[in-house]
């Protein structure tokens, strides 16, 4: 048996297959009810959702509206894990439902969507929020003189408001095990932000904003 290197690729580009020299394995989004029970793992946490019938029902609506969303499950457990108020809970349900709305009346399409494009995101009014690159703190390559803003942070404590204006670092998801890797968007202020578009994409390569 030849014991030589390995090498495991992983991409969303089809034409990698063909540097493939075994089958390829398509990964698809998980199926609703696997989704379902995963939101509400990372929602509840150790507790038992039966405990919390009304939550249980709120996390339902959760699956839906996020549609499958790895990152987005992990920042919404994040937020309402440590605030079992089904207030609380419904009122970022409703957060989550104006912002879906809006983005998919002027784009088409689902934010999920966007990124997947590699298309940016609105942010409340006048932010725009780039796609999440990987990272990890040693090569991270976004300017760290930037302010960080964790996501959950915002979407899970009432009294913590991200900058109204600037740019910042916004951290959807951060690993708790070493190498500590993280989903780090770049939030440029725009205040015309309905026609502008980022200049460059996380890696820092340039290319053209995508049209509206």
């Amino acid at each position: 048996m030849d014991r030589g290197n390995k090498v495991i690729i992983l991409g969303r580009n089809e034409s990698l297959k063909k540097l493939g020299t075994v089958q390829s394995i398509s990964l698809n989004r998980l199926a609703f009810e696997e989704y379902r029970y995963l939101l509400k793992t990372l929602a509840f946490g150790s507790l038992k959702p039966g405990d919390h019938p009304w939550l249980a029902t709120i996390v339902e609506e959760f699956a839906v509206v996020l549609e499958g969303s790895l990152v987005s499950a992990n920042l919404l457990g994040y937020a309402v894990r440590n605030n079992l108020n089904a207030h609380f809970w419904l009122s970022t349900l409703n957060k989550i439902r104006i912002t879906r709305k809006m983005i998919m009346s002027r784009f088409g399409c689902h934010p999920n969507g966007l990124f997947d494009q590699d298309r940016p995101v609105h942010f409340g009014s006048h932010h725009l929020l780039s796609p999440a690159a990987r990272l990890i703190p040693s090569a991270s390559c976004l300017d760290s003189s930037l302010p960080k803003v964790i996501f959950g942070d915002v979407l899970g404590e009432p009294g913590h408001i991200a900058p109204t204006k600037g740019d910042f670092r916004l951290i959807s998801w951060e690993s708790r095990l070493p190498p500590y890797t993280a989903f780090v968007h770049l939030s440029r202020f725009v205040p015309s932000c309905v026609d502008d578009k980022p200049e460059a994409s996380l890696s820092g390569k340039k290319r053209l904003g995508p049209s509206a």
